[in-house]
């Protein structure tokens, strides 16, 4: 720009500077892609409608062998867990609840079979069986469920197998509901002896006695129940 003034040269870069911003103002503002696809521009086929997956549903088709009902507990958690201990002994000698963890009205009840339980009352066995029902949340797992006495040392548990859960589970089925019922009846009862019977179509397919000696050091959090009863060596596939 020789030749021009300062003045003049000061003009001049002023107007090609606006003109410049106005060029720049005219160019579409572009925003890149965060993550371009190499087939962004072929055509797509028509949309299938989209739904979302539901929980509901998801269960209902997955194998039911694990679970009973929503309610119960799942077959891996079924033999871990039973009825606290009745000690039969402390509730004769004592009018109240010596562990804190006994409502007074449970006690009270307890003390009305205690002296009868100790003695060997089989009848009074089935008593506290129908008053406490030990076992009142087995009764997804079976068609039926029922328990009579031998004799003072020894209980009889029948069950009716549910068939889907037999189809799907097996001996693992049979065996950890085997082990769950003389659990809850070892809790209640003082006996000696448990033996668990299985039928389907009201024919026996499997027996076990379980004597309270084997159970009493078993860590049940950890133990498998096919090969618990398979240890135990008084059991019979009938």
């Amino acid at each position: 720009m020789t030749g021009y003034s300062p003045r003049r040269r000061g003009s001049i870069l002023s107007d090609m500077a606006d003109i410049a911003q106005d060029l720049w103002a005219s160019v579409p503002e572009t925003v890149p892609a965060e993550k371009p696809t190499a087939v962004r521009d072929e055509p797509t086929a028509p949309h299938a409608p989209q739904t979302a997956q539901n929980p509901a549903k998801s269960a209902d088709s997955a194998p039911k062998a694990t679970y009973a009902d929503e309610k119960s507990l799942p077959f891996t958690e079924l033999w871990k867990v039973a009825d606290d201990p009745i000690d039969w002994t402390e509730v004769l000698s004592s009018p109240i609840p010596t562990d804190g963890l006994v409502s007074a009205e449970k006690w009270a009840l307890y003390r009305q079979y205690a002296d009868k339980v100790l003695s060997g009352d089989t009848a009074a066995y089935l008593g506290v069986l129908k008053a406490v029902d030990p076992m009142g949340d087995l009764a997804p797992y079976t068609a039926s469920l029922s328990v009579a006495t031998r004799d003072a040392d020894v209980m009889l548990a029948t069950f009716a197998v549910r068939d889907d859960l037999l189809d799907s589970d097996g001996e693992h089925y049979l065996c950890g509901l085997s082990l769950r019922i003389a659990r809850d009846l070892f809790a209640t009862l003082p006996v000696t002896h448990v033996i668990v019977t299985a039928t389907q179509k009201e024919q026996p397919i499997k027996r076990v006695d379980f004597p309270r000696s084997a159970m009493q050091n078993a860590r049940f959090q950890f133990v498998d129940p096919v090969t618990f009863v398979g240890q135990l060596g008084t059991h019979e596939q009938v």
